[in-house]
């Protein structure tokens, strides 16, 4: 077994020349026991060259698909250059290339749509290869410089034209005497690796060759061309051999197909269109021999190992049960394909099944027999399982894996054969990224492992792929180390940023001290009795007067039986007998419920018995909309002379661990569940936010929200015990933007407090612009704000006066939990930044093993400190699932709120764990879609919730115009596919005259109609020629009779070789530049026949141009 893994390493490492002499060999040994049984296959036939047309290989096939998708991606250009210290002849390399163009086959063939849009070849009889020669040498090392990036760009992303070629281009280049680079292009549809080396030997003989060198080698001719494989290729696959790999991999793949949730620093793009950059990692060889001997101990290869530590690090970055990568194969099994120039690499898919308890040495075990199985079955295209499999093609994803693992048994191999020359390769870093993440490992010769991150740039910062690395190499540690250690329990983290997420997350202050709420207002009512605290409509009352009226009602509850901790619900509409009442039941002990009476009488009857309220304080015409249990009485707040009452502060011994409030928030089960909060829950919050603020008589408040809303203790209590004036809003004001706008005028408001939703509502006014306002701060708060919301507000008012404060928080922590000023430069974020945390709070962000994730990792945000409230009403299991105890007396709770550190270390809210969409194997953050509506310049409103029709989900946006705006649906749906992918753009679309909001000022997403999905997405049928001639189109490639202008391409069937077919048809029968790339943009059949109407449209200018163009040139030629 040893012996036959050696050889296997060795034959890993030899040349493709090597590889072909002991190919020969091994045909000629006729030795039975030197490989395993393999089926029997008919031999390539070495065909004529005749020029006539011939099928594409699969490989080909998906890369003219690629192609006509973005033929200016440069994702798959293969480059590359060499260096030449010496006397180069210049004329016998050019002579050498064009021969290297005449030898190969593939480097002279074309490609054309042939009928019905299948892809065919043809191999040109001469080569129109040129290698033009610049010589850099006479410039100065400036200009030098300059033009050689110019010329590096200009080779590497210039596109290939594959219906003209040639498929290869290069430029030589003479930067001094005795220095030269040749800098060559290739497209990865007639080449590999492979090629790249077979070119290399070849060139290198054939310029021996030319300059007379002694003891040439022969350059031997290929045994087959590439030609003769494609069409062998086509019969292999419908043979027994072909059948059966391809049932197993459907066995292996089949069903649901997952995607990897890689968390990115920015948002991913519609067209997956990203620049290639490189992270370098090096594996000391030490570790690297310790690899080698635990892959050996269990049976497997380096590369196994390898690889198994990739999906163990994708599995601690996402939390995914199910990992698939995929992994690059020769695709030359066959002797006789050795020498041969062209796409012959294939791809499978390496799936893992894990999870949190599974030993490194399991997962290894694992990856050890399906990569065995996949060796097995490695010849079935990767092309043509995406057929079969027809997994989400959405313009922009990549099918089946979406990151790649490729180990190399050597790194490049030295260069010789050039006489009289010392050459070097010269990587050229301008390419594009095929993928998101690929990692590529190769052994070098000093017996350590070079790892190459290669990333799409634009998704992550270069510090995020190097914490990745790093992580990388401590699970590679770990396998030697550790192979019995869980994946769960694997230390990801080394001790800088364990000491990094800590400071970030740690508590500034200490526990504050015990005071009480009221309190706070009585000290107020001490020093400035005569000074307004509240104001409602035409009613004020001094911090005097309010102190001496809940003194007197606070008497009356202790008459009626209200001690510590008694639980009184308060259903009182806005006014100021709404905070007097609040304000009493805190003077005595109690703990206020809140039941507003606008919230539908079975919840407030709910809240009432799950509570188990002593005494509900309400008026007398409320009374009647009660429906109370027995033993529960009422307190008509109007129905008794208060003058009764002394109006002295009550002597009721209080600290500020008492229970103050409990606010019921949404349930899991449907059921609203009662938070518990103490009075110094409140207390240490306005302390703790001191210093940012700076509060005091100077301020202004309003009470906007509903008091059943955790926003309006911030509201409340942040005026007035800070000796503010609180203007309590009234209901119909705070439901009508302008009316809300005149009281923020008249009262002179500083410190506003605002959902995103309702403040969106309020900048969208015209004459919300005109001045006449004193804010001085604008708070965030209650829902998540994407800054692209406040970009008007901000070109009309800066971000200095108001300033404007993002406060993530919830009802469990007391209103807020981190901070974050908005500005200017924060409207690009597509994110919602919540910042640090208040300082006298403690923030983690963990996985679902509590353990803490990487910085720009995902993971469940969780909070300590003197926020945290006492826990939920009568829910012990719940409230110990919630708030979970630590070592010492700590608590920690899940909030079940997703975010991230940012290497900043600020953190960014990605949305609610129990709210993240999944739609076709895709997660969606709904924020993302969201701000990209918010973008649009029409809207000023929008929302997207997921609903459920016929078994499926579709996204469904609602949306609001800006005044005097219409919003075009259609033209909404269209722009968003140029920035989305397909799949994040919403199905239906709802636009009203604004989004309904809740009584906490939120948007409330049940009060959302539903769409008219049944008519969307009903039979409707064409309109007009365009849609008439596309549905004939649609149903001869689909093969389905009736289709309506709503039907979706590829939820009918389509796939990428059938969206050529119809790019064909549409193009001969319609005489319309149709593309690959327009069917995924618009997969909508009414969506489509508008992209070709368009294209239409602006074909008979861009020929009348051609035209003038053609007519130039014949008067210069005359």
């Amino acid at each position: 077994m040893s012996q036959s893994k050696d050889l296997f390493e060795r034959r890993a490492k030899l040349s493709p020349a090597q590889l072909s002499a002991l190919q020969q060999r091994l045909r000629g040994s006729g030795d039975a026991a030197a490989a395993p049984a393999r089926p029997q296959r008919d031999a390539i036939v070495h065909s004529v060259d005749d020029g006539a047309a011939m099928p594409v290989s699969f490989a080909q096939q998906g890369q003219w698909f690629l192609w006509q998708l973005d033929p200016g991606n440069t994702a798959y250009h293969v480059g590359g250059g060499l260096g030449f210290s010496g006397p180069l002849d210049v004329a016998a390399l050019q002579d050498a290339v064009h021969a290297l163009a005449m030898r190969h086959d593939t480097l002279r063939t074309v490609f054309r749509a042939g009928p019905h849009g299948v892809p065919e070849q043809r191999v040109e009889p001469t080569s129109t290869l040129a290698i033009p020669f610049v010589d850099l040498s006479t410039l100065d090392a400036q200009v030098r410089e300059m033009r050689y990036g110019e010329i590096v760009r200009e080779v590497c992303r210039t596109p290939f034209d594959l219906t003209i070629g040639p498929l290869l281009r290069g430029t030589l280049l003479k930067m001094g005497d005795g220095d030269h680079q040749l800098l060559l292009t290739m497209h990865h549809i007639g080449s590999d690796a492979w090629s790249v080396e077979l070119i290399l030997d070849d060139l290198a003989r054939l310029y021996a060759q030319r300059v007379g060198a002694a003891q040439t080698v022969a350059v031997p001719e290929p045994e087959v061309r590439y030609v003769d494989f494609a069409s062998w290729q086509r019969k292999w696959i419908e043979g027994a051999e072909g059948e059966r790999q391809m049932a197993y991999w459907q066995r292996r793949l089949g069903g649901s197909q997952p995607v990897l949730e890689l968390t990115t620093d920015r948002p991913r793009s519609a067209d997956a269109k990203y620049s290639a950059a490189q992270h370098l990692l090096e594996v000391p060889a030490e570790l690297a021999r310790e690899l080698k001997r635990q892959a050996r101990e269990q049976g497997g290869t380096l590369f196994q190992v390898l690889l198994a530590a990739f999906h163990a690090l994708l599995f601690r970055y996402t939390g995914q049960d199910e990992i698939r990568i995929g992994v690059p194969v020769a695709g030359r099994n066959r002797p006789e394909t050795a020498g041969v120039v062209g796409a012959f690499i294939n791809t499978v898919v390496m799936d893992a099944r894990l999870d949190g308890h599974m030993r490194l040495s399991e997962l290894l075990a694992q990856v050890r027999d399906t990569s065995l199985e996949a060796q097995a079955n490695q010849e079935l295209p990767f092309e043509r399982l995406v057929q079969a499999l027809r997994p989400d093609r959405t313009h922009g994803g990549s099918p089946l894996f979406q990151v790649m693992f490729n180990h190399l048994g050597e790194g490049d191999r030295p260069l010789r054969g050039w006489p009289g020359l010392q050459v070097r390769r010269i990587d050229l870093a301008e390419r594009a990224a095929p993928f998101e993440l690929i990692l590529e490992t190769i052994e070098c010769e000093d017996g350590g492992i070079r790892a190459a991150f290669r990333y799409a740039a634009e998704l992550f910062e270069p510090e995020t792929i190097g914490r990745l690395a790093g992580h990388y190499q401590r699970v590679l540690r770990a396998f030697v180390a550790e192979p019995v250690c869980a994946l769960g329990d694997l230390p990801l983290l080394d001790e800088t940023e364990h000491a990094q997420l800590a400071r970030w997350g740690a508590r500034a202050q200490g526990r504050a001290e015990a005071a009480t709420v009221h309190g706070l207002i009585e000290l107020q009512a001490a020093a400035r009795p005569d000074t307004i605290a509240v104001v409602f409509e035409n009613e004020a009352l001094s911090y005097r007067e309010l102190n001496q009226r809940a003194n007197r009602l606070a008497h009356r509850l202790i008459e009626n039986g209200v001690r510590a901790e008694t639980k009184v619900g308060v259903m009182l509409e806005r006014g100021v007998e709404l905070v007097v009442a609040l304000l009493a039941v805190m003077k005595v002990g109690g703990a206020y419920v809140p039941l507003d009476p606008e919230y539908p009488v079975d919840r407030i009857a709910y809240m009432v018995e799950d509570s188990r309220l002593a005494l509900v304080l309400t008026r007398a015409h409320l009374q009647d909309r009660m429906q109370l249990p027995a033993g529960i009485s009422t307190l008509a707040v109007d129905a008794t002379d208060a003058g009764e009452y002394t109006a002295t502060n009550p002597e009721v011994p209080l600290s500020g661990d008492n229970l103050a409030y409990v606010i019921y928030t949404s349930g899991s089960t449907g059921k609203p569940k009662g938070a518990q909060l103490c009075h110094r829950n409140v207390t240490r919050l306005l302390s703790a936010t001191e210093s940012w603020f700076q509060f005091g008589p100077q301020d202004v408040w309003t009470m906007f929200h509903s008091y059943a809303f955790d926003f309006s203790v911030w509201e409340i209590f942040g005026a007035l015990c800070t000796g503010g004036r609180l203007v309590v809003v009234p209901f119909w004001v705070s439901r009508s933007p302008a009316d809300f706008l005149q009281l923020l005028r008249d009262q002179r408001v500083t410190v506003l407090n605002q959902t995103p939703s309702a403040f969106g509502q309020l900048v969208a006014l015209p004459q919300a612009h005109e001045g006449g306002l004193s804010l001085r701060t604008v708070i965030f708060g209650g829902e998540a704000l994407e800054p692209q919301r406040l970009r008007t507000w901000i070109e009309h008012h800066g971000d200095e006066q108001p300033q404007l404060i993002n406060m993530y928080g919830i009802t469990e922590t007391t209103v807020h939990v981190t901070c974050r000023r908005i500005t200017a430069a924060d409207l690009g974020q597509q994110r919602s930044p919540v910042g640090t945390a208040i300082p006298d709070l403690g923030l983690q962000v963990l996985d679902a093993r509590l353990d803490p994730v990487p910085v720009g990792v995902a993971g469940e945000l969780h909070v300590s400190g003197a926020g945290l409230a006492r826990g939920y009403l009568d829910r012990a299991a719940l409230t110990a699932e919630r708030f979970i105890a630590m070592e010492g007396g700590d608590r920690l709770y899940r909030t079940g709120d997703l975010v991230r550190w940012t290497a900043q270390g600020q953190l960014e809210y990605l949305g609610r764990i129990d709210q993240q969409v999944k739609l076709r194997g895709f997660r969606i953050e709904l924020g993302e879609v969201e701000a990209q509506l918010l973008a649009q310049p029409e809207i000023r409103e929008a929302t997207v919730v997921a609903r459920e029709h016929a078994g499926a989900t579709m996204l469904v946006a609602y949306l609001s115009a800006r005044a005097g705006q219409a919003i075009d649906t259609a033209q909404v749906r269209w722009r968003l596919g140029r920035v989305l992918p397909e799949y994040m753009v919403p199905g239906a679309m709802v636009v009203l005259d604004a989004l309904p909001l809740n009584a906490n000022g939120k948007v409330d997403r049940k009060a959302l109609p539903m769409p008219g999905i049944d008519s969307e997405r009903a039979y409707a049928p064409p309109q007009g020629d365009v849609e008439s001639a596309l549905t004939r189109i649609w149903s001869e490639v689909l093969g389905v009779e009736r289709i309506g202008r709503n039907d979706h391409f590829f939820e009918l069937g389509g796939h990428s070789l059938m969206s050529m077919q119809v790019v064909a048809r549409v193009q001969a029968a319609m005489h319309a530049d149709l593309t690959v790339k327009n069917i995924f943009q618009h997969p909508v059949l009414m969506d489509m026949a508008r992209s070709i109407s368009q294209a239409r449209a602006r074909k008979p200018h861009a020929q009348a141009l051609s035209e003038i163009d053609s007519f130039i040139d014949s008067l210069e030629t005359t």
